[in-house]
């Protein structure tokens, strides 16, 4: 969790809190803000702005695993459900 805390990328989200004192059964981790999945977007739920196309789209996701393996992490379960689709950066066309 510390590692991720110190990721810096447009393509990857951003941790901004880690809070395990509160019960020791949990770990609860605050990330920004997220409009949905790509497992919503494909399966109709997604209600969020128009994403790109989705070479650009496939492109993102490419980039952010890039920059994270670039600093010798994995992510260890890429999968639809865990690819979030930011409110904020970037949903560009």
């Amino acid at each position: 969790m510390e590692e991720h805390k110190g990721l810096d990328h447009e393509n990857v989200l951003r941790l901004l809190y880690v809070d395990d004192t509160t019960n020791k059964d949990f770990t609860y981790l605050v990330l920004e803000l997220c409009a949905g999945t790509l497992t919503d977007f494909c399966g109709g739920k997604y209600n969020g702005l128009m994403l790109p196309p989705d070479e650009l789209v496939l492109y993102q996701i490419a980039n952010g695993l890039n920059y994270i393996h670039s600093r010798d992490l994995v992510h260890r379960d890429v999968k639809p459900d865990n690819i979030l689709i930011s409110i904020s950066t970037p949903i560009s066309q």
